[in-house]
C-alpha cells in the first residue's frame, strides 16, 4: 500500500513512541506547530486551549508514564512490529491502514511504514522507496527521533496542557489516557502497556488544522503492536549490503531491490 505522505511526520514519532518518549512529549511542540500553521483560523486559540490546574494525583501518573517510556532509552536492542490505523474524518481518501517495523541495535535503527524504509546504519543514512524504486544514500545521522526532555520537564509541560488524566488496569494491563476535547493539536492520547513496560495499544486523536473545533473532523490514529521484543534485533536489516554494493566504485541496488535507482549523496 502506497504511504500517504502527509502522514509521515505523525506517523514516525507515533511508531518512536513506542521506544521513546515519542508523541507523548512532543505534545506541546505539536501544539505550537498547529498554532503557527498558515491556515486561516476561525477561532481564537487562546479561547479553545484551557488550562487547568493538575493535581498531585496527575502528576503521579503523568511521571508513572514518563518514567516508563524513558525507561525505554536504556534499551540496547529492540524490535516491534505491529499495525497503524488513520481514520481522517475531514478527508476519507486520506484514511489509510498499513503496517510497521521497527528494530534498534545500539545506535542502528530501522523502521518502515508502508511502503518507506529507513535504515540509520553506522556506515549511512538509507531512505528506500519501495512504490517508485529508488534508494537514497545519505551521510550518518540518527534516526527520527521526537522531542526528548527530561522527565520533570515532560510531567510540567504536559501537566500545562489542560488534559484530563486517567489510569485504570485490567488483567494486567495498564492504560493511561489524556484528554481534553478543546486541545488545538492532540485532544487525545492513550497508551496501554503492562508491568514489564511491554507496550499494546497507542491512540491519537488530532485535530483538523483547518477547522480546529468540528470534533467531527478530527484525525484518529490507532496503533497496535502485534509483537514486542526487548532483547532481539533484526539485524538482517542492519546491514549495508542488504541495500546496496559496491561494484567498480559505485553503489548499486542489491538483493531484494535489484533494479532499483540508487542516487548517492554521500
Amino acid at each position: 500500500m502506497k504511504m500517504n505522505t502527509r502522514y509521515i511526520k505523525i506517523l514516525v514519532p507515533v511508531v518512536a513512541v513506542l521506544a521513546t518518549a515519542g508523541a507523548f512529549a512532543g505534545i506541546p511542540a505539536l501544539r505550537e506547530r498547529f498554532v503557527t500553521s498558515s491556515v486561516k483560523q476561525e477561532v481564537n486559540t487562546a479561547e479553545t486551549f484551557v488550562k487547568k490546574e493538575i493535581s498531585k494525583q496527575d502528576k503521579a501518573v503523568l511521571k508513572e508514564l514518563t518514567d516508563m517510556l524513558h525507561g525505554m532509552d536504556t534499551l540496547t536492542a529492540l524490535t516491534i512490529t505491529g499495525s497503524v490505523n488513520v481514520n481522517d474524518q475531514a478527508d476519507s481518501t486520506s484514511s489509510m491502514s498499513t503496517t510497521f517495523t521497527y528494530t534498534r541495535q545500539g545506535q542502528e535503527g530501522y523502521y518502515r511504514i508502508g511502503d518507506n524504509e529507513v535504515a540509520a546504519l553506522n556506515d549511512a543514512y538509507i531512505v528506500v522507496s519501495n512504490d517508485v524504486k529508488k534508494i537514497f544514500i545519505s551521510p550518518v545521522k540518527p534516526l527520527p527521533n521526537p522531542v526528548k526532555l527530561p522527565v520533570t520537564d515532560e510531567v510540567s509541560l504536559l501537566g500545562n496542557e489542560g488534559y484530563t488524566i486517567s489510569r485504570k488496569t485490567s488483567e494486567g494491563i495498564t492504560e493511561i489516557a489524556l484528554l481534553n476535547n478543546k486541545h488545538i493539536s492532540c485532544r487525545e492520547y492513550r497508551l496501554s502497556y503492562d508491568s514489564t513496560g511491554r507496550i499494546y495499544q497507542v491512540n491519537m486523536r488530532l485535530s483538523e488544522p483547518s477547522d480546529m473545533v468540528d470534533l467531527q473532523k478530527d484525525k484518529l490514529i490507532n496503533v497496535t503492536v502485534t509483537s514486542w521484543s526487548s532483547v532481539a534485533s533484526r539485524k538482517d536489516l542492519l546491514k549495508m549490503d542488504r541495500y546496496v554494493s559496491v561494484k567498480n566504485g559505485v553503489p548499486v541496488a542489491s538483493g531484494v531491490f535489484s533494479g532499483y535507482d540508487v542516487i548517492n549523496d554521500l
